[in-house]
């Protein structure tokens, strides 16, 4: 039972959040009273089949929120900029090494081609 109540949790922690995103603001209010109330009527359930039906039906819900919400908002916990100092002042942009590149004769688009594909292949950004 300690799994399924972390992972409700879980689920209801994700789903505030997520609902939270909804730029709208009677949407983003409605889906909010919405997801308290439901989980405020069953928090007294102790039957598990109930229980996996409710599991199930919040990550549904889940789901849908995370398709309904924009990705420039989803997950953004903290923004994270790069600051580069240029003609001694600081400036938000790319590193001199992409303007490195390019001086020297390679195309800066083909350098994140190449990133990309390492990425998607799985050889960059390991943990």
């Amino acid at each position: 039972m300690s799994t399924s109540a972390s992972r409700i949790k879980h689920i209801y922690k994700e789903l505030v959040s997520t609902a939270k995103r909804i730029p709208e603001l009677k949407k983003r209010e409605a889906a909010l009273k919405d997801i308290r109330e439901k989980f405020r009527e069953n928090a007294n359930k102790q039957n598990p089949d109930s229980l996996k039906e409710l599991l199930e039906l919040a990550e549904s819900r889940l789901s849908y929120l995370r398709v309904v919400t924009p990705k420039s908002l989803r997950g953004t916990k903290s923004a994270k900029s790069k600051f580069i100092m240029e003609d001694g002042k600081l400036v938000e942009g790319s590193t001199s090494s992409d303007r490195k590149a390019y001086k020297s004769g390679v195309d800066p688009d083909d350098i994140a081609r190449h990133q990309h594909l390492m990425r998607r292949q799985f050889f960059m950004d390991r943990k």
